[in-house]
């Protein structure tokens, strides 16, 4: 596994952490030119996906409050923010604010 994976791997397990009732829940990451988070199914496996852009591969700790929303998806599909702000660390906090009061945010649900 690249490098830049096994950073994020590890910030996946250490957000994954605040998650205790989710077991077994796998990662996905791949190259992208936008950054983007996914939760779904892989066969009967829950997973996230993580499309990162190559200037955040080094930056691991950025990716967190896609992570935190995306485990948080996993709890409550329809209102993912409740669990978020319950959960998450207070810099992925302070970050989703900002991004939701600039309305750089694009959530959508899809069945």
């Amino acid at each position: 596994m690249e490098s830049w994976k096994l950073a994020i791997v590890k910030e996946f397990e250490d957000c994954l952490k605040k998650f205790p009732e989710l077991k077994d829940i796998g990662l996905i990451m791949e190259s992208s030119k936008e950054l983007a988070g996914a939760e779904g199914r892989l066969g009967s496996k829950r997973i996230v996906i993580l499309y990162i852009p190559e200037i955040l591969q080094d930056k691991p700790k950025a990716l967190r409050p896609i992570i935190f929303h995306e485990l948080s998806h996993i709890l409550d599909l329809e209102n993912p923010d409740k669990i978020f702000m319950e959960r998450a660390d207070e810099k992925s906090k302070e970050l989703w604010r900002l991004l939701q009061k600039t309305k750089s945010l694009n959530c959508k649900v899809e069945k």
